[in-house]
């Protein structure tokens, strides 16, 4: 069904407000009052006004930051909330630091009081469904999300980022995506494990204080084994088989500390080592996010 090109630009002003939380009149267009926008269903929260959120393309990527309609496919995929037709529900226990991100947010919703479980309700949240039919996907972006709405457990004296794929809506959708981008991990009871090494590579696409999360993890597992690993994928030609200094790469040691701890030695064979973790190649994707982070450090 054909709307009118006006009206459309109505809906699109109406989603707009709903998400934003203040409205961006539309110039050379008379302004329907209320009760007009309650006859033709663009009320707030309206069915009609919902569904154009979920498509996405409403032109505001500018005002949401890092709380881009990948990013937010990546948080809805991981199983963090569990959705219901009129809010979502969140354990404060799991996700403390989303929840600050969440606070900080520019934008309107609504939390509930504790409920048992220690779940926090959160309502009237539609950025948090913005862009969610759109099938344009950035892959980074998505990936952040899911990094963003990890646990972190300890297995075998170390920390890891893991993602439950009992509660996730599109388990294979991740596990695909994670393999394009050559990331390495393990599925146990039903789990991934993925070194924190790697959700660190996403901080710039993640809101503050997840991110900061990730990046003070205490014993990241097969953290610094990566970073000596991914400095040889990622270093140019006649620079040193170690990092050069400490936190060049996450969680990776000074090429001093790499010898001291005899991770390193003269007769070490680096792609020994990168088969014994399971990393035969880099996708473009990661090298980007390497270089990125070694510019930044």
């Amino acid at each position: 069904m054909n709307i009118n090109p006006h009206k459309q630009e109505i809906m699109d002003m109406c989603a707009k407000e709903c998400i934003l939380g203040y409205k961006e009149p539309i110039k050379n267009i008379i302004q329907p009052s209320r009760k007009q926008l309650s006859r033709w269903g663009y009320s707030k929260h309206s069915q009609i006004i919902k569904n154009r959120i979920k498509q996405g393309n409403l032109n505001i990527e500018d005002k949401l930051g890092i709380w881009t309609h990948s990013f937010i496919q990546g948080i809805r995929d991981s199983g963090m909330f569990m959705i219901s037709s009129n809010y979502m529900r969140l354990s404060l226990n799991s996700y403390p630091e989303f929840l600050m991100d969440l606070k900080e947010v520019n934008m309107p919703f609504q939390l509930s009081k504790i409920c048992r479980d220690e779940l926090i309700g959160i309502s009237k949240c539609n950025f948090l469904y913005y862009g969610i039919e759109n099938k344009n996907i950035n892959y980074t972006e998505y990936l952040a999300g899911i990094f963003t709405a990890c646990n972190i457990i300890n297995l075998y004296n170390c920390n890891w980022l893991v993602i439950n794929l009992y509660k996730s809506p599109n388990p294979n959708k991740i596990i695909g995506i994670l393999n394009n981008y050559k990331i390495s991990f393990k599925i146990i009871n039903n789990k991934i494990f993925i070194s924190p090494f790697y959700g660190a590579l996403f901080f710039k696409k993640m809101p503050q204080h997840s991110a900061n999360k990730i990046i003070n993890i205490k014993k990241p597992g097969i953290a610094i084994a990566l970073g000596l690993i991914y400095w040889n994928k990622a270093r140019n030609k006649g620079q040193p088989v170690a990092p050069v200094k400490k936190g060049i790469l996450p969680f990776s040691l000074s090429y001093a500390t790499y010898f001291n701890r005899k991770i390193l030695n003269k007769n070490m064979d680096i792609n020994q080592l990168k088969s014994t973790i399971g990393i035969i190649e880099i996708s473009n994707e990661l090298k980007n996010l390497l270089q990125e982070w070694i510019a930044s450090h």
